[in-house]
């Protein structure tokens, strides 16, 4: 799909895994990682957007939550190339 939207300006749209943030109680970081940086690698030169769906707990654990979005957005940083 990366391929046929490179250079255009529709916008690659990635929902991840809920299961990163809605099962467990431990988030895993690192899978996390490796999940977003191959959705960068792969929409290099898109348009991206990242979105959450279907997420129905989070096991009460709101800084779970926001290490969640601060681990895509360190990902965003450190790997992103328009």
């Amino acid at each position: 799909m990366a391929e046929q939207l490179r250079g255009t300006p529709i916008i690659f749209h990635r929902k991840p895994s809920p299961n990163f943030l809605g099962v467990g109680e431990k988030l895993e970081e690192e899978a996390l990682r490796e999940h977003i940086r191959r959705t960068l690698q792969t929409a290099s030169g898109c348009h991206l957007e990242i979105t959450q769906r279907d997420v129905y707990t989070i096991n009460h654990d709101l800084a779970k939550a926001q290490r969640y979005v601060a681990i895509i957005r360190e990902e965003i940083e450190n790997y992103w190339k328009p």
